[in-house]
């Protein structure tokens, strides 16, 4: 039986994506028109050891090696000024305290007009 989009419950929909979203094997984060990172999957989670509630905002930047912090923050703000593609590589810490090198790729969403979809 197929059900029409129109028919399905908004809030199972909702979970379902959040269940893809969790289960793939990367690590996905969304951010704010103001660069504000607002959602983080369960694999940026369990990287980092803590609750998504300690990396919201801009708090991520804690996160960042400190020789890399101040390059990557400049680049985010940039790229929320100009909607360009964001590219980067800098260490995050994980859980244990350990730094690894990460190759950061950002992208906003565009709707059919190529518009900023915020």
């Amino acid at each position: 039986m197929k059900v029409r989009s129109s028919e399905v419950d908004p809030g199972s929909t909702k979970t379902e994506e959040r269940l893809v979203i969790d289960s793939t094997p990367a690590l996905i984060h969304t951010a704010l028109p103001d660069g504000n990172l607002d959602f983080f999957n369960r694999r940026w989670l369990e990287y980092f050891g803590v609750p998504s509630g300690e990396l919201q905002g801009w708090c991520w930047t804690k996160a960042i090696h400190p020789d890399d912090a101040t390059e990557i923050v400049d680049k985010w703000r940039t790229v929320l000024a100009t909607g360009e593609p964001f590219v980067a590589e800098a260490r995050v810490r994980r859980a244990a305290g350990e730094y690894r090198w990460f190759f950061h790729r950002k992208e906003p969403l565009r709707d059919e007009r190529g518009a900023i979809n915020y």
